[in-house]
């Protein structure tokens, strides 16, 4: 397998990080582990499509085929902040 010089590697391994963390707010239930389960999903969020509009990462198959489901929700997100 060729490795990964674009910088999707370490979103990954942050990603596999996130998989470890999310069962600690669950059994803690305390706000400061919400908010740091609520910030790393925002980060990895935010340096996944900042790579993507830059042209260094591909949407997959699947996302592509789901484009209408993405827009709609992507919507639905704008109305509630047009609401706020």
């Amino acid at each position: 397998m060729p490795r990964a010089t674009d910088g999707s590697r370490w979103i990954f391994v942050l990603y596999l990080g996130l998989l470890v963390w999310v069962p600690v707010p669950l059994g803690s239930n305390r706000p400061w582990s919400w908010a740091v389960l609520e910030l790393w999903v925002f980060v990895l969020a935010l340096a996944w499509i900042a790579g993507y509009v830059r042209g260094r990462f591909r949407a997959g198959a699947t996302l592509a085929r789901a484009r209408t489901v993405v827009w709609c929700s992507a919507g639905w997100l704008a109305y509630v902040w047009v609401q706020l």
